[in-house]
């Protein structure tokens, strides 16, 4: 019963001695201050406070307005990106732009508050042309290109700069592979030339895009206005209106981008990319002792250069097609202009055109030009040029022994020329059975050197079925008419390769083939 009334004898006594309970209350506050681990609660108290913060900022945001959050998000992503904007111009040259289009750089917290945003308003275009751009920085390129379809459908008018990324994606890392992949790229481009951020090079492909089309005047438009903002374009441009015959569009780019060159020769900074260039155009202009003295130019600086020597050859060329035109009855030809143009460049397949033109040297040349040929023969001073003439001359007449030996001669002298490889390699096999495999090295290497001219793949057919080889003949024929299913002979032959294989069915398709096309 005594312990049952202890603690009214504990209240009476607080109640009856409170000096007591002071000191008491005192003491125990004492006693559990020092006696607590407050290093441990210091350890805790960021989280702590960090969440109550948290806790706090949620509880104050579901009482606000999403329209308010919303402006205020927005406000903030703006002064951050005219920041990064600012601090992005003060290392402009070192930092140069995408061709492409232009790319809005974004802050990891630009890029909250931009997700921040799209978590108030999904439907925000520019938050999620934004967000979609750094997912493809980021290497997820499909996640990307999913969002941005969504601004910009294939079969409507969408977000500008969207259009402008799908094609940037198109060009680099889909690619144009059917008729569908054109007409995509074509609308996404037409709708990205209408924005601000569309880069020389994204205007340049849409302005090639155009030609392809037959869309000249929006192709000139576009690489015009491509070449503002990229003045080296001003060379594609006069191309383009060269190739389309219009001269005033021409005239403008070729004058504005040989100045930018020629500044350059003056300054000693021309790169052998710079002569090419003034070369080309100057050749567009039939200035040909020009342009042929500026690749020379540029062939000082880098003599291997394939452009350059493709380039002086083609001046060389130039000069000797206005011998002609300026000759009286058009006849006169200049025949060490053409050799020249061949040193320079024996892959050139408008100089094999050339001597194409020359193949019965008997019927166009004046007896002064046999007699001039004949005298090279006697000195050994015959070129290459020389060689090909007169083993044409053989050719022709059905000489083919005959033809070998200036072949030979002209091969040593241009190696690497298709139309003298083409003529020995069939010459010799027709010739000398015996010779056959040497025959098939030479064409090989036509080939290699110009495998989309159908006339080698055919002259290839024709040594295999020499050989034997009726399957490997067919073969080199079809590849032949992939490349112009137009030419009769070589359906013709492949007739005939085809009948000796035992190939009915194919050599009856072939046989109807023909007669549609020499109706």
């Amino acid at each position: 019963m005594a312990e049952l009334l202890t603690p009214w004898q504990t209240f009476v006594s607080v109640i009856s001695h409170p000096f007591n309970l002071l000191q008491s209350t005192v003491e125990f506050f004492l006693a559990w201050f020092f006696t607590r681990r407050w290093v441990s609660l210091l350890v805790f108290s960021p989280a702590l406070i960090l969440l109550i913060s948290a806790v706090t900022l949620i509880s104050l945001g579901a009482y606000r307005d999403h329209a308010t959050m919303l402006k205020e998000y927005s406000a903030w992503f703006e002064a951050e990106s005219e920041a990064l904007a600012g601090a992005e111009d003060a290392v402009a040259e070192k930092s140069p732009s995408n061709p492409l289009l232009k790319e809005e750089k974004v802050t990891p917290y630009g890029e909250m508050l931009l997700r921040r945003v799209l978590q108030l308003e999904q439907s925000d275009t520019r938050a999620n042309y934004l967000v979609a751009a750094q997912l493809a920085k980021k290497g997820k390129v499909g996640q990307a290109r999913q969002m941005m379809r969504r601004l910009a459908p294939q079969a409507a008018k969408g977000f500008a700069p969207a259009h402008a990324w799908l094609a940037a994606d198109q060009l680099m890392r889909r690619g144009v592979t059917s008729r569908e992949d054109k007409i995509e790229l074509l609308h996404n481009l037409e709708i990205a030339s209408t924005w601000d951020g569309s880069g020389p090079a994204l205007l340049a492909a849409f302005a090639r895009l155009l030609e392809s089309e037959g869309r000249i005047g929006e192709a000139i438009a576009s690489l015009t206005e491509a070449a503002k903002r990229e003045p080296s374009l001003n060379v594609e441009l006069a191309n383009l209106a060269y190739r389309n015959n219009r001269k005033q569009p021409q005239e403008k780019a070729s004058e504005s981008a040989k100045k930018v060159i020629e500044d350059k020769i003056k300054e000693s900074k021309a790169t052998a990319t710079d002569y090419a260039q003034l070369a080309n155009l100057l050749l567009l202009e039939q200035k040909t002792d020009e342009a042929l003295n500026r690749a020379q130019q540029g062939l000082a600086i880098a003599p291997d250069s394939a452009a350059l020597k493709r380039l002086a050859s083609e001046a060389l060329r130039f000069k000797y097609l206005l011998t002609i035109k300026n000759s009286a009855d058009g006849t006169q030809v200049n025949l060490g202009l053409l050799d020249a143009a061949l040193k320079f460049d024996p892959t050139n397949p408008a100089v094999t055109e050339e001597i194409a033109k020359l193949s019965i040297i008997g019927k166009e040349a004046t007896p002064e030009l046999e007699t001039a040929l004949n005298n090279q023969l006697a000195n050994g001073q015959a070129t290459a040029m020389t060689h090909i003439l007169l083993a044409n001359k053989f050719l022709a007449s059905g000489k083919l022994k005959e033809a070998i030996p200036h072949l030979k001669m002209a091969l040593r002298q241009a190696p690497d020329n298709p139309n003298v490889l083409n003529n020995l390699a069939l010459a010799t096999a027709m010739v000398s059975p015996e010779e056959i495999d040497q025959a098939i090295e030479w064409i090989d290497k036509a080939l290699s050197i110009q495998g989309n001219n159908p006339e080698l793949h055919d002259t290839h057919g024709q040594i295999l079925m020499l050989k034997g080889d009726e399957l490997g003949a067919i073969t080199s024929y079809q590849t032949a008419i992939g490349l112009d299913g137009k030419r009769i002979v070589t359906r013709e032959l492949m007739l005939v390769a085809c009948e000796k294989a035992g190939m009915n069915e194919l050599a009856e398709a072939q046989r109807a083939a023909i007669t549609s096309l020499k109706k």
